[in-house]
């Protein structure tokens, strides 16, 4: 049975589970020589093992090796315990940016160094939760787009693709708003800071 099954069960009383936990990520942004490191928090599940266990995200498929349920109640009580809003705000996210990433013309790549969602610490785009219903949308654009009057070599067809990446992030953003998340469009994300 998968991880989400398994904790998805735990729902049905209405409660979190106990072996559910927010647990932070390093994020790492960049766009030529600015890093951006930041931390993500990632809701994660406990799968029961005796005094240690396995523990995985919701999201992207990310899991952690051996982990007691001490190590577990650390996480939720510095981090928290993730909410089903949480869980769904971060999963609608994580899919909405592999959908934009996939949509993304390989021009924005081979003519403007544009790396979409999913190309690591190269990205120009992604996300961070950082609590408190906040998340951080990173898109970092091409300054020669953001200023087309300061280049010769931007044509309109140029803005007119980073527009739809714009616009694309925009909605998501929209509808993270709607499900009561405050949503920051930035090229610096600040991330968890505890």
């Amino acid at each position: 049975m998968k991880l989400r099954d398994l904790l998805e069960e735990s729902w049905t009383y209405n409660k979190p589970p106990a072996k559910m936990f927010m647990y932070p990520i390093e994020e790492t942004f960049s766009r030529k020589s600015s890093m951006r490191e930041v931390k993500n928090l990632k809701p994660f599940g406990w799968i029961d093992g005796g005094s240690y266990g396995r523990a995985g995200s919701f999201t992207g498929g990310m899991t952690l090796g051996k982990i007691s349920l001490r190590e577990v109640e650390g996480y939720q009580k510095k981090y928290g315990i993730p909410t089903k809003n949480e869980i769904k705000a971060d999963e609608f996210t994580e899919s909405e940016f592999w959908k934009i990433a996939r949509a993304v013309p390989n021009e924005a790549y081979s003519k403007w160094g544009f790396y979409e969602y999913g190309n690591g610490a190269s990205s120009d785009m992604g996300y961070v939760y950082s609590g408190n219903k906040k998340f951080e949308f990173y898109l970092n654009i091409p300054r020669d787009i953001r200023h087309p009057e300061e280049s010769k070599w931007v044509k309109d067809s140029d803005v007119q693709m980073f527009d739809k990446i714009i616009d694309q992030v925009n909605k998501v953003a929209g509808k993270v708003k709607g499900m009561g998340f405050n949503v920051t469009i930035n090229s610096t994300p600040t991330g968890y800071k505890g």
